[in-house]
């Protein structure tokens, strides 16, 4: 079996004969954020979500995913009810997305931390580099998300706007799937981008896919219903 990392936070493993992963590649992610709210539901959503933009960006299809969990001190019961709440919402979300929570790990620290080690399946793999200067970027989800949560954490004043809707919006949008994006584009797609962070700090940020047609592997994707997603 061959073997080789493909950027910060993806790997590549060439699958052999037999077994799930069958011919083609199988990829592995991992990913964990700091609790950016106190909702735990709302927390593992936005986490499994993050977790799963690195599969699909590699133009992979979600398969299994291990759970690691820190949890803030709390009560015995209170505690287990967080992890069950945590748990909860993350099957909902792996399972909308094709894939399973086969395990995992929890541990007790200062502060709510959620993650997800996440493996799947491809029959190639899009990369992260070979963008030349002209090519066509799609983004499938607004920026700013770090933006708008620091300025929540700094409690900044926003002339002319609320600053709780701005973070109502950015939650929602964190906490939405790459999924639909990232069946309309894969097939067309020659390389993706899911972070910006050497351009755009400060973290944390939500998975982006920056996308290149590329039309030696199929016709380009219908752009109408690309845009309607990316809206």
């Amino acid at each position: 079996m061959g073997h080789r990392l493909s950027g910060r936070a993806g790997g590549i493993v060439a699958a052999g004969r037999g077994g799930r992963a069958g011919q083609g590649v199988q990829v592995i992610t991992t990913d964990h954020l700091r609790a950016l709210t106190e909702d735990p539901r709302l927390m593992a959503r936005i986490a499994a979500n993050h977790a799963l933009g690195d599969i699909f960006a590699m133009g992979a299809r979600p398969q299994a995913a291990l759970a690691q969990v820190i949890l803030p001190r709390l009560s015995e019961r209170l505690g287990a009810r967080t992890l069950a709440e945590i748990m909860d919402e993350a099957s909902r979300v792996f399972a909308e997305a094709g894939a399973d929570i086969v395990g995992g790990h929890s541990s007790t620290g200062a502060e709510l931390t959620i993650g997800f080690t996440v493996t799947g399946l491809a029959e190639r793999v899009i990369a992260k580099s070979g963008a030349r200067p002209g090519d066509v970027l799609i983004l499938t989800k607004p920026l700013g998300s770090g933006t708008v949560l620091a300025a929540e954490m700094a409690m900044a004043r926003l002339p002319g706007l609320i600053l709780g809707e701005a973070v109502a919006a950015c939650y929602s949008s964190m906490a939405s799937s790459l999924a639909p994006a990232a069946r309309a584009l894969a097939p067309s797609i020659l390389i993706v981008l899911t972070d910006l962070e050497a351009a755009l700090p400060p973290k944390p940020r939500h998975p982006v896919i920056w996308a290149v047609p590329d039309a030696r592997h199929a016709p380009p994707p219908d752009w109408g219903s690309v845009l309607d997603l990316a809206r």
